[in-house]
Parts: structure tokens; C-alpha cells; sequence
């Protein structure tokens, strides 16, 4: 019993310097949203005019009657906080650090990759606002999980 308590002590310690790590990150980010607006933007339409029509008028993207604004929370911070904290908790060198660096960058990736699907989505079906709640929630839970999951299965195995 003493062992599980032990065990439990520690597993809640991780949690919580994960969660520290978490906000102190994301609260420097968030100073660098409205740095992240128009490369947002440009990424999104660029990949996006792969497959429609689109214009894009400074942080605006526009397909057909559409008019999408990418504002300050649509540019991922929170993903690139939470693989920045990942790699405070789990990097042991400069070198794994540096690595995880990579995977906050594929972070901001997803991030595109979401809002690409849903202005596909809702030029085919309609309705940005359903594709954006249901597409993010979906992409992000899903892809952020298995992206978590890969980067601590290749630190443990070539930086432990």
C-alpha cells in the first residue's frame, strides 16, 4: 500500500510540473500570437488553394461566399506549449531538447492541417463554424495524442 502511495506521489508530481511548464510556456506564446496571425494565415491558404479557389487579404482567407479570419487563437500556440512542455519534462540533454523541437513545429503543422480541413469541409458542406469546433476538437485530440506518444516512445529509446 505504502508502494502505490508512493508511486501515486510521484505520477501527481509529473502532472503537476507538467502543468506548471504548461502555463508559464503558454504564457510567453501568447506574446507571440499576433506574430504567428499572417505566417498562420499564409500557411493555411497556401496549402488550402491546393484544392480551392482562395484569396487571401492579409490575415483573411475568402472561398466562394466564405470569409475565414485567422485570429490570434487559430495560430496553435497551446499545441507548441504543450510539446515545449513535454520536452521540459521528459529532455534530459540539449540534444533531446533540441529534438522535441521538431515535434512542436509538426505541432503548429497540425494546427494548418485543421484549419485546411475545415475550410475543405465547409466549402463542401457549409457551415465553418460546425467544421472548426468538430475538425479541431477531432484533429487536435487525435493527432496531438499519437504525436505525444511518438516523441516520448523515440526520447526513450535514443536519448534515455
Amino acid at each position: 500500500m505504502r508502494e502505490r502511495l508512493k508511486s501515486l506521489a510521484q505520477k501527481s508530481k509529473i502532472l503537476v510540473k507538467f502543468y506548471f511548464y504548461y502555463l508559464v510556456i503558454y504564457l510567453i506564446l501568447m506574446n507571440l500570437e499576433p506574430l504567428l496571425i499572417y505566417p498562420t494565415a499564409y500557411l493555411t491558404y497556401s496549402i488550402s488553394k491546393l484544392f480551392l479557389d482562395v484569396q487571401l487579404l492579409g490575415n483573411i482567407i475568402i472561398y466562394g461566399n466564405n470569409r475565414i479570419e485567422i485570429i490570434e487563437p487559430c495560430t496553435g500556440t497551446f499545441l507548441i506549449a504543450l510539446f515545449l512542455s513535454l520536452s521540459f519534462l521528459y529532455s534530459k540533454s540539449f540534444k533531446s531538447f533540441l529534438f522535441s523541437l521538431i515535434f512542436a513545429f509538426l505541432a503548429y503543422l497540425i494546427n494548418i492541417l485543421r484549419l485546411v480541413l475545415s475550410i475543405l469541409l465547409s466549402n463542401k458542406y457549409g457551415n465553418f463554424e460546425v467544421w472548426h469546433d468538430l475538425v479541431g476538437y477531432s484533429v487536435i485530440s487525435i493527432f496531438s495524442f499519437l504525436l505525444a506518444l511518438i516523441y516520448i516512445k523515440i526520447l526513450r529509446d535514443n536519448y534515455a
